[in-house]
């Protein structure tokens, strides 16, 4: 299985298995990725953006901590940072609008050592730890204001808050998907309910777009 080297792995999973294990440098991979995208397409280095999901959740945070001159802003999805919360280098400045779910099986909003694909006894870190050290470094102030979101599909199980830390130097923003499990937002149930939980109809695609509108270097 290919996988991203998404850092940890000291006292925190290694969410990619092999990858984190064997130190691929997927660092060197970004930045050779943008050079050959840079020599075959126009690439405006002001609005460069990253989001994934799960595993790509976590490298996106990685990125986003040990290269955020190239970075205009992330938007991970069901995968907390792994790197800054396991002691690894992160001074970095960047706008982040993360998605997580309630009741994801595969990654738990609490954190602790679920998984479904691969789980080596450690524990994941958990989002408020994630959001707290994006606030820190994005010089937020300790408060934070939720917005529910008005509801899209009353029938999906799920509803949806944008939490936004207050006075922010860089915007630091959370959807909290009560009831949303392991799944893309607005996307499609890529295996069973009962194995990566809800997808929730509350947020999708149009919320990353915007979010990354927004914001440039």
């Amino acid at each position: 299985m290919r996988t991203w080297n998404a850092g940890g792995g000291h006292h925190l999973q290694c969410v990619s298995g092999g990858a984190c294990k064997a130190g691929v440098d997927d660092l060197r991979y970004f930045d050779d990725l943008l050079v050959e995208l840079g020599a075959t397409i126009p690439v405006d280095a002001a609005r460069v953006y990253l989001t994934g999901i799960s595993n790509g959740g976590a490298i996106t945070h990685r990125l986003a901590c040990q290269r955020p001159d190239r970075i205009a802003a992330i938007a991970p999805v069901a995968g907390a940072n792994e790197c800054a919360d396991d002691g690894d280098p992160c001074d970095a400045r960047v706008p982040v609008r993360a998605f997580h779910g309630t009741a994801d099986p595969c990654w738990a909003y609490d954190g602790g050592d679920g998984a479904c694909l691969q789980d080596d006894g450690a524990p994941k870190t958990a989002v408020a730890a994630t959001m707290a050290g994006w606030a820190a470094r994005n010089g937020c102030a300790p408060t934070s204001t939720d917005a529910p979101r008005a509801a899209r599909d009353p029938d999906d199980g799920t509803t949806a808050t944008l939490r936004t830390w207050d006075g922010c130097a860089a915007a630091t923003e959370l959807f909290v998907i009560d009831g949303g499990g392991h799944t893309w937002p607005g996307g499609w149930p890529y295996l069973g309910e009962d194995r990566i939980g809800r997808v929730s109809h509350e947020v999708d695609n149009a919320d990353i777009l915007d979010f990354f509108d927004a914001h440039r270097r």
